[in-house]
């Protein structure tokens, strides 16, 4: 040890005087328990998210290696989460403008 006994036993209170008022306050003002909660729920919803894809892309029969017809192995990307419904929506949108100009509906400015 670097120090000698007698001076630990002697240093012991003045640490428990000094860290004890900053655990008092990171209790006070810290994350409350809710906050601590719902991050974690936030947490799990993504992972289980992450999961989900990785079994669907699995599933798709993706594979990061393609080899091309001259027999060169090229790496392939995986395909973007939640590309599809990124697509639907701007289909959507798309839909909805289209009808809009078939009935006539001018845009206010």
């Amino acid at each position: 040890s670097i120090f000698p006994a007698w001076f630990r036993y002697f240093l012991q209170p003045f640490l428990v005087a000094y860290y004890l008022p900053m655990f008092i306050i990171r209790g006070l003002t810290g994350p409350t328990r809710k906050q601590a909660k719902a991050r974690h729920e936030a947490v799990k919803d993504s992972l289980r998210d992450a999961v989900e894809f990785a079994k669907h892309t699995k599933s798709d029969g993706y594979w990061p290696v393609k080899v091309t017809d001259e027999g060169d192995f090229e790496l392939v990307s995986p395909p973007k989460p939640l590309q599809n419904q990124r697509e639907e929506l701007a289909d959507a949108v798309a839909e909805s403008v289209e009808l809009a100009m078939e009935q006539g509906v001018k845009p206010d400015d």
